[in-house]
């Protein structure tokens, strides 16, 4: 997506390959991606975003599952950089990054996460199986985890922070 706005309501995307970035969706360039239910699985990138790379956009998720997305760099099944997400009740289990199994928040994005699942996510690089913060040396993300569930098991950290703030309300 490029300049634009998409809405995926439901129905499943599965099984994509990039061979950059975002595995199944690429929006960019002050664009909107909303993203409600659903299932998106399977998918691969070779850089960012196993499922959905966001680079100056507006990203909202509300429910549905991301798993077995995968990528070789940053972000099993999300990578933000310059945006803002809202991420509601969704699920997040067996996403694979080397930075950021599940959701990785980078360079200037301010990422919210309201409530959902995150289970069995891998950071092969050993940081951040569910969720990796990463700033940089002007502005920094932030990440607000509210309510919601992070798995452990396996886990050397479910969340890291490099750079940037976390802001950890209710129960992780």
């Amino acid at each position: 997506i490029n300049k634009d706005r998409l809405t995926i309501k439901g129905g499943e995307i599965k099984n994509n390959t990039a061979v950059s970035k975002g595995g199944a969706i690429y929006s960019y360039d002050t664009s909107e991606l909303t993203i409600e239910g659903g299932t998106i699985s399977g998918n691969s990138a070779g850089s960012n975003g196993g499922a959905v790379n966001a680079i100056d956009t507006i990203l909202k998720v509300s429910g549905g599952t991301f798993s077995a997305n995968t990528t070789d760099e940053f972000g099993g099944a999300i990578y933000t950089e310059n945006t803002v997400a809202t991420i509601k009740d969704g699920t997040f289990t067996n996403n694979s990054a080397k930075y950021g199994g599940a959701v990785c928040a980078y360079t200037s994005s301010t990422t919210t996460v309201s409530g959902g699942t995150f289970n069995s996510n891998t950071a092969t690089g050993s940081r951040g199986n569910d969720f990796y913060v990463g700033g940089s040396k002007t502005e920094v993300p932030t990440l607000t985890l509210v309510g919601g569930e992070m798995d452990e098991v396996g886990a050397q950290y479910g969340l890291v922070q490099l750079g940037g703030s976390v802001k950890i309300k209710d129960k992780v």
